[in-house]
């Protein structure tokens, strides 16, 4: 993967990140009640992953990821309703996990949920 294309594939996954913010947090959750028995480790767990997916070569995805939980972001209310789709996904692919996937499948759940 090209640096651009990283960069294209990373501000797809913003935008996506940001258009969620404008949901409000309870619809979210409704959509998604699975979010709600996330721990904390597995939610940190799959979002480096879904960093070092979305930002291949990321210096540091587990200071990005400690980003996601600032609360001056829109995204901090959404991280466990993030996982939890993204553990859906994996899940249709039979893996426990989105962690838990290759980096192909990983790539291709990401795919698959910024195009709908």
């Amino acid at each position: 993967m090209t640096r651009r294309e990283a960069l294209q594939r990373c501000g797809a996954a913003l935008a996506a990140v940001a258009v969620s913010g404008c949901a409000p947090t309870f619809l979210a959750r409704a959509l998604y009640p699975e979010a709600d028995a996330l721990d904390s480790a597995t939610i940190d767990r799959a979002l480096v992953a879904f960093i070092s997916t979305v930002i291949p070569g990321a210096e540091n995805p587990v200071a990005i990821v400690r980003l996601f939980a600032d609360p001056a972001l829109r995204i901090a209310p959404y991280r466990a309703v993030l996982v939890a789709d993204l553990t859906r996904r994996a899940r249709a692919l039979h893996a426990r996990d989105f962690e838990h996937l290759t980096e192909a499948q990983r790539t291709q759940v990401v795919r698959d949920g910024l195009e709908g």
